[in-house]
């Protein structure tokens, strides 16, 4: 099922682009911005939803309550506003944790 691998993947682009790149910036800087991200992707792999609680990036957590984001539980303080990719993810908190 590659074209549904495809398809779900071009939405996440889409999803994190439109999430992290604001429409009220110069459309170069959007540009440039947007470039960036596909840079990301390619080196860390396309968006995701969550994680399976055994990912490098997750596995830090209570078995008896498995996480599948990064968060508190699996020791990342103060993220905010994240979004995930399948070997990293970007959090973008207002305060330093």
């Amino acid at each position: 099922m590659a074209f549904r691998a495809d398809e779900s993947a071009n939405n996440g682009f889409k999803e994190v682009r439109n999430y992290l790149i604001s429409k009220n910036i110069e459309a170069s800087e959007r540009m440039r911005s947007e470039l960036k991200l596909i840079e990301i992707i390619d080196k860390y792999g396309p968006v995701v939803s969550a994680y399976p609680s055994w990912h490098p990036l997750v596995v830090h957590h209570n078995d008896r309550f498995p996480a599948t984001v990064p968060s508190a539980d699996c020791g990342y303080k103060g993220l905010d506003h994240t979004r995930y990719f399948v070997n990293a993810f970007i959090s973008c908190p207002y305060r330093d944790p």
